[in-house]
């Protein structure tokens, strides 16, 4: 299998466009499988580079691409609005230079390993942990879309070099993801019940 690193630094040289659209990128990656798309849309989120609402534009891509993974398609679609979405070439550059050391010293342990979580229904499990991680991306708060990215970047590791280490290591990186997003949603709700509650002993205690 060619590294996930090396297929991104031979996308960033031969591309010519002053923008890379994800309708592109789905094109000329569809054939490399899953993966390597799924990671492209997760390592925005993973990087400080400035992508406008980083979010936005990979979270609703993921989720698509993630939930045809969990139904058995064989290749990565997108429907023509999410198609048209796009981000700077210098961006995108960007995004590979920050992930490219990260990831080649991730690559070198990466080896097909532990095939009962390389399968065809494992794969579609990932799709559906994928599903849920792209969903938590949506979500536009500041810290809250790098744990869910990093999971799925995890997964893309597995998808590609079929190893089972890196898919449980995805699993552990979701759940720790959504423990955080469950607190967060936790602390918010208590706030926003403490704010209704002082509101209520605020206009009472006018009252009398």
């Amino acid at each position: 299998m060619t590294p996930i690193s090396t297929i991104l630094d031979e996308l960033a040289a031969s591309w010519t466009k002053a923008r890379v659209d994800l309708g592109g990128l789905i094109d000329r990656l569809g054939d490399r499988g899953f993966g390597v798309v799924l990671f492209v849309l997760a390592a925005p989120n993973l990087v400080p580079i400035p992508i406008p609402i980083a979010s936005i534009l990979t979270g609703p891509p993921m989720a698509i691409c993630a939930a045809l993974l969990a139904m058995g398609w064989k290749r990565p679609w997108l429907p023509g609005p999410l198609r048209r979405r796009s981000m700077a070439r210098t961006d995108f550059t960007a995004m590979i230079v920050k992930t490219r050391g990260p990831l080649r010293r991730v690559e070198t342990v990466a080896k097909p390993r532990w095939p009962g979580l390389c399968n065809a229904f494992a794969d579609r499990g990932v799709g559906l942990v994928c599903v849920l991680m792209a969903l938590f991306v949506c979500i536009p708060l500041p810290l809250t879309n790098w744990f869910p990215a990093f999971a799925v970047a995890l997964f893309s590791v597995g998808l590609v070099q079929q190893d089972g280490a890196f898919i449980l290591g995805g699993v552990s990186a979701a759940a720790v993801a959504t423990l955080f997003m469950l607190t967060l949603a936790l602390v918010g709700a208590a706030g926003v019940a403490a704010l209704f509650a002082l509101g209520g002993q605020t206009l009472f205690g006018a009252g009398g």
